[in-house]
């Protein structure tokens, strides 16, 4: 019984004390969380709110800023590792403009929704604000593959307001338990595991099944008319927190490089195969682009397309791969960056 009781409160008090840690964690985010202390793949295992803060390429003032906003691409995903700091488009942003400020706003798998949830957290929330003014310019990253279908929601339609739900922000507060709960317990399904895609590279086949996720568009008609009408009003809200809003059309590695079969995927609605030929993704992403630069338009904001330097690029360097081909690689954001940066000044 005296070993129970004794067991019972050793348990509390490392409890407590976890919570205390947690809590400590949270009110002091921006300062701890940084590729300083934490490197590469670490930071896939937080809250997503804690990726704003991991970079060290801004000066944790959040002041005087530019915002770069997307989602897994603008992360770094496909060129994090374990050891080496992620080299976003961020990064290699400021390296070509070393005198600014760059503050990082990217939820993985995600769209403008979750982005604008994320951006109001950090900017607006009581509880959770780190960041207290409004970026002097937005460079927002539209990922061609899979924005649309990230955004794809009708309970959102009409809704002016974001909010975190009570589960996201129990996560933000204690980021050591969520951070040993993604470690030790939920296992990740691996998507293309049964999918097999080959691409072509300088007449050369590459075997890219099993190496990254491949978005193929499933969002067509009305549903798709819908998307727009969710990106058109969160740029919208953009538009009213900065001087200078740019709207950058990151192209797909399907727009880039020629799949050998009809490309593959896995449906996000119900996790069936579904497929398109090399031939309709091209009628696709004609379209696509089309629509959005009318959407741009209308909001009067600059649209960047980056799609034919990456089509020229793509012949002489694979972009993608060599282990993440559902992403861009060091040299892709190196490159994207390049290119936003040319078209900005």
């Amino acid at each position: 019984m005296k070993f129970i009781k004794t067991l019972f409160y050793i348990t509390l008090i490392t409890f407590l004390l976890l919570c205390l840690i947690n809590i400590t964690i949270f009110f002091f985010n921006s300062k701890i969380i940084s590729q300083k202390y934490l490197k590469g793949n670490y930071f896939s295992k937080l809250p997503v709110s804690y990726g704003v803060y991991k970079s060290n390429i801004n000066d944790r003032s959040f002041s005087n800023y530019i915002a770069i906003m997307g989602d897994s691409h603008v992360a770094g995903a496909g060129t994090s590792d374990p050891v080496l700091s992620s080299y976003t488009i961020g990064y290699f942003l400021e390296k070509l403009n070393p005198s600014e400020n760059y503050i990082t706003f990217s939820w993985p798998g995600g769209g403008s929704i979750s982005i604008l949830k994320l951006f109001l957290l950090n900017r607006d929330n009581y509880i959770f604000s780190r960041i207290h003014e409004d970026p002097k310019k937005i460079i927002y990253v539209f990922t061609e593959s899979n924005d649309l279908t990230d955004d794809y929601n009708d309970k959102y339609l009409n809704i002016t307001t974001f909010a975190f739900t009570k589960k996201e922000y129990i996560k933000q507060i204690f980021p050591l338990f969520y951070f040993t709960y993604l470690t030790f317990y939920k296992k990740d399904f691996n998507y293309s595991k049964k999918i097999t895609n080959k691409i072509f590279f300088q007449d050369k086949e590459i075997d890219i099944s099993n190496k990254g996720r491949i978005d193929i568009p499933e969002i067509y008609g009305e549903n798709l008319e819908k998307s727009y009408k969710i990106l058109f009003d969160n740029l919208y809200n953009f538009k009213k927190r900065t001087n200078e809003l740019n709207f950058v059309f990151l192209p797909a590695a399907a727009t880039l490089y020629k799949f050998k079969y009809p490309m593959k995927g896995i449906s996000y609605s119900n996790g069936l195969e579904i497929n398109i030929t090399h031939e309709n993704y091209i009628k696709y992403h004609i379209n696509l682009k089309k629509n959005l630069q009318i959407l741009c338009k209308k909001l009067n904001i600059k649209f960047i397309d980056l799609t034919d330097e990456m089509q020229i690029k793509s012949k002489q360097t694979l972009l993608i791969g060599p282990e993440d081909f559902g992403h861009y690689n060091v040299q892709g954001n190196q490159f994207i960056a390049e290119i936003i940066n040319s078209k900005l000044n």
